[in-house]
Formats: structure tokens, C-alpha cells, sequence
């Protein structure tokens, strides 16, 4: 009951099986919620972004009812078969069940896999090993699950590692990312998504990616109704700090950066980049807007290389800076919230409670979001211009209007739009289809970033087209903003560096 391919290497497995229907229909899975509220199906031949289209607009009945019918041409008839591709290495595991491996899988010293699609390539292995269990999950290629994790009912995409006794249900993993030792259920994580730690606690969350899971971090079960239907939604960049605790319902502007702290009633941060910490002195919740452009651009410069070091080779349409049309227009709101605000943020605006809400550095926050978009727009088009000699001067577009990060892709909203619509009207009628549409946003972000800039820097100088006049004039506005930009970041990083606690020791020898 099992067909093994070519060149396969199958050493002392004490069990390798399979069962009638273990492939004939795809994996339920709660995703974002511990209930029912954003189910979504998992199979083999699935995608990450497929997976974000099912668990959000869950409230379009007729989207919701066309994509279940995709899945459902997907699966006519059952498999009896265990699958082994070519090349494949079996050795030493308890059992093996009903799953299919493609090609150059390794599985060693594997307690259990199970009901599994396990992709897997040349030169993108998939590894796993040392006592792992999987069980009814997609596995894509070049992933690592090792030293006791156990996966169920999980996709995990490429290039993802899942070790040292982490615990991934019913969950969804974006690409080039970590989980070790850490408890995640329920939850929709985007590309580079780092959580490390045997202490921190992720359930029933959608996080945007780029983001870091601090030890201690609870954030989940921590409802505040009489059902487990909470959720918690943040933005690419998220960062919770240690010993964090949050309570479900919580949103949070891409790159928001939590203080250990125990928050006590339910969130709102809509101001991008902001440090959010409790006052324990005056019983009020403080809010930073701009913190990490003013206090650690180091950190933001340094995470733009570090993700693009990570992915690779060349990975697509996902954005790895931390301005790009998504957070731009996420400043842009941040502006008008603060001038709207401008003397004080009424009780139970960002946090749901009677408590004073404090904004730190009103008048800096203001001056830095400026500076953020000034750098983007300017950044953007240069860059643009640089390497095309011929460019078109693009259509004006609204720059105010949504983007959606979709698993690391910045997309326009009106371009979404279109998409849902082919979908509902018969123009888009398979799994595939929805695929091919995905890979042409990401092809086609770079020109609509660049578009969304120029738009914008015309808005920023207030001029009718960029002449030769104009580019001159930002040019010389952007070299001082430059000048600027390396001076934090040298300062940022200084700082660590002259600490005079770094070489206590020294003196204590």
C-alpha cells in the first residue's frame, strides 16, 4: 500500500503504512480564532495567500462559498497510498502513515508523521527529524521540523524550522520563519516571524510578519468574553517585549513595539511605530508614536538587511522595508489622528478603558512621521528613476487609499478588489486561477510602489508634475534628510557601544 519512487533510502522504520480516505478532502483548521469564526482548508497545492483570502472578508458569503468550491474540484476521489518521491531517506522512525514526500525528503529519528503533505526539492530539502511529530499538515520545501516539535493541522511554508520542542496547531507559518521551544495555536503568522522562547505564548493572533515574540509574551486566552472567540490582529513589525501580557480584542499599527508590561484591558494602536507601555505611577496608558525613527533607526536600517540576508535568493514581491505603500498610508492616518487629537486623546480611544491616555512627544512624532514619508517617497522614485532611463511618469493614484499587507506583498486595495470580484462573477474558477493573480501583484508591486511614491511626493511639495526643477529641489532636501538619517543611526548604535555598564567587568576582576 505505499509507491516508492526512485533512489530511495528506507533504514529500520518500524512502521511505514497507509489507510483508505487519508486524501480524500482537505484539513479544517481555525485560524486567527480558537472557534469557528475563520476556518479555513489546507491541502496539498495550497498557498499562504490563498490561506489569508480564506480566513479574511468572512462576512462575503458568496466569496467564502466560491472558494469552497474550488477546494471541492480539488477532491473526487480518495488515495489508499503512502507516496515516497525519488531520492527520499527513511531511517529510523517509528511510523510513517498515509502522507505524501516529495522528492529528497529526509526523515529521521521521527516519532510520527502522519496524514501529511511534505513537499520538498533539490537543493530545498525538507528535514525531518530527532523524535518530531507531524500530523495532518502541509509541509512545503525546504523545511525544518527537529529535536521533539510536534506540528498538527499546520501549513508551514517555505523555508520555515519549527524545533526544540515548539508546538505549532492549527496554525499557518509564513515563509523563512522560526518557532523554537515556544507554544503557537490558532494563529496566522506572515513571512519572517521569529519566536524563540520556551516561556512565549501565541494563540488565536494574525501577525503581519518581520516580527519577534519576546520570552515571557503571553499573548492569547486572555479573553474578555464568555467564549474563547477572541483575537488578536497586528501589523508587520510587530514586537512584543518580555513578560508581555495582552488581552484579546487587541489591534496594533504595523511596528509596534510593546514594553513589558501587563496590559490589563483591550487595545486600539492605530499610530504606526510607536513604543505602548503601561504608567504604573499615574495609571495611564503611554503611547511614543515615531519611537523607532526617533530613538532606533539602527534597528530599523539593520532589519531591512537582515530580512532580505534571510530570504535569500530572490523572493518575490515581499516587502522587507519598513516604509513601503502599506505603512505610508498607516503614517498617514497616524498625522491626522495626532493633529485631530491634538490636545488631548479622550478615555478609551486606544485602550478600552476610563484610564488617561498619555501621547509622548506630541510635537516630535509629528515632525518624524513627516521625515518617514519624505525618506519613503523620495527613496522610492530616486531609486526608480536611477534604474530606468526611459520611465513612464505614472498615472496619479490615491495615496491614501488601503493596501494590504497579503503575506508580506503590499497590495492596493482597489487591486484586491478586482480580484474578489473575478472571483464572485466567474472569471477567476480555480485555486489556480487565484494563484496566477497573486504572482501577478507580486510582479507588479515594485511599479505600483513606485507609483504610490510619486503620487505622494507631488502631495509632500504640493507641485503639478516632477520637472527637472522640482527633482533638483528634492534631491538637495533628501541629501540633508540623509545626512541625518546615518547621523541617528550612528548615535543609535553609539550608544550601546559607550554604555559604560558594558565594561563593568573589567573593573570587577
Amino acid at each position: 500500500d505505499s509507491v516508492i519512487g526512485k533512489n530511495v533510502i528506507i533504514h529500520r522504520c518500524d512502521e511505514i503504512s497507509s489507510f483508505e480516505g487519508a486524501f480524500s478532502k482537505p484539513y479544517i483548521v481555525n485560524l486567527g480564532n480558537e472557534k469557528c469564526g475563520r476556518e479555513a482548508v489546507i491541502f496539498g497545492g495550497i498557498t499562504l495567500s490563498d490561506i489569508w483570502l480564506q480566513i479574511n472578508f468572512k462576512k462575503d458569503s458568496l466569496l467564502q462559498q466560491m472558494l469552497s468550491e474550488f477546494t471541492k474540484t480539488k477532491f473526487s476521489a480518495s488515495s489508499p497510498y503512502t507516496y515516497i518521491g525519488d531520492s527520499c531517506v527513511l531511517e529510523n522512525n517509528r511510523a510513517i502513515r498515509s502522507v505524501k514526500l516529495g522528492r529528497r525528503t529526509v526523515i529521521s529519528g521521527a516519532s510520527r508523521v502522519e496524514e501529511s503533505y511534505v513537499n520538498s526539492a533539490s537543493g530545498e530539502n525538507t528535514l525531518i527529524c530527532d523524535n518530531a511529530i507531524v500530523l495532518d499538515a502541509v509541509v512545503e520545501s525546504g523545511v525544518k521540523i527537529e529535536s521533539n516539535a510536534f506540528v498538527e493541522k499546520s501549513f508551514l511554508d517555505h523555508f520555515t524550522t519549527v524545533k526544540q520542542g515548539a508546538r505549532v496547531i492549527q496554525s499557518a507559518l509564513g515563509c523563512n520563519s522560526t518557532i523554537a521551544c515556544a507554544e503557537v495555536q490558532n494563529s496566522f503568522l506572515s513571512p519572517l516571524h521569529e519566536q524563540h522562547h520556551n516561556s512565549s505564548f501565541l494563540i488565536a493572533a494574525t501577525i503581519g510578519g518581520q516580527s519577534n515574540i519576546s520570552s515571557g509574551a503571553t499573548l492569547g486566552s486572555n479573553h474578555n468574553s464568555r467564549a474563547n472567540d477572541g483575537e488578536l490582529r497586528a501589523g508587520r513589525g510587530f514586537w512584543a517585549g518580555l513578560c508581555t501580557s495582552v488581552k484579546h480584542n487587541s489591534y496594533f499599527a504595523p511596528f509596534t513595539l510593546l514594553a513589558k508590561s501587563d496590559f490589563m484591558h483591550e487595545l486600539d494602536i492605530g499610530l504606526p511605530f510607536s513604543l505602548v507601555s503601561n504608567n504604573y505611577r499615574e495609571d495611564s496608558l503611554s503611547v511614543m508614536p515615531a519611537y523607532w525613527w526617533r530613538y532606533n533607526m539602527y534597528a530599523l536600517f539593520r532589519n531591512n538587511d537582515k530580512f532580505e540576508k534571510r530570504l535569500g535568493k530572490p523572493h518575490g514581491g515581499i516587502e522587507c522595508s519598513f516604509m513601503a505603500p502599506d505603512t505610508a498610508v498607516y503614517v498617514l492616518r497616524g498625522i491626522e489622528f495626532l493633529k485631530r487629537y491634538r490636545n488631548e486623546v479622550p478615555s478609551g480611544t486606544m485602550e478600552n478603558s476610563k484610564r488617561r491616555i498619555d501621547i509622548l512627544g506630541y510635537q516630535q512624532a509629528l515632525e518624524a512621521y513627516e521625515e518617514m514619508l519624505m525618506w519613503y517617497a523620495v527613496s522610492t522614485v530616486l531609486d526608480w528613476i536611477g534604474g530606468h532611463d526611459d520611465f513612464e511618469v505614472p498615472e496619479d493614484v490615491n495615496f491614501t487609499s488601503d493596501w494590504y499587507n497579503i503575506c508580506g506583498v503590499p497590495v492596493n486595495g482597489s487591486d484586491l478588489d478586482s480580484m474578489i470580484s473575478d472571483i464572485k462573477n466567474g472569471n477567476i474558477i480555480s485555486w489556480e486561477d487565484v494563484q496566477e493573480r497573486f504572482e501577478r501583484f507580486e510582479l507588479e508591486y515594485p511599479k505600483a510602489r513606485f507609483a504610490h511614491a510619486f503620487s505622494l511626493l507631488k502631495s509632500i511639495y504640493n507641485v503639478k508634475t516632477l520637472d527637472s526643477a522640482a527633482i533638483q529641489r528634492i534631491k538637495m532636501d533628501y541629501e540633508i534628510l540623509d545626512a541625518k538619517i546615518k547621523e541617528q543611526i550612528e548615535l543609535t548604535r553609539e550608544k550601546d557601544i559607550k554604555n559604560p555598564f558594558r565594561n563593568i567587568f573589567e573593573n570587577h576582576k
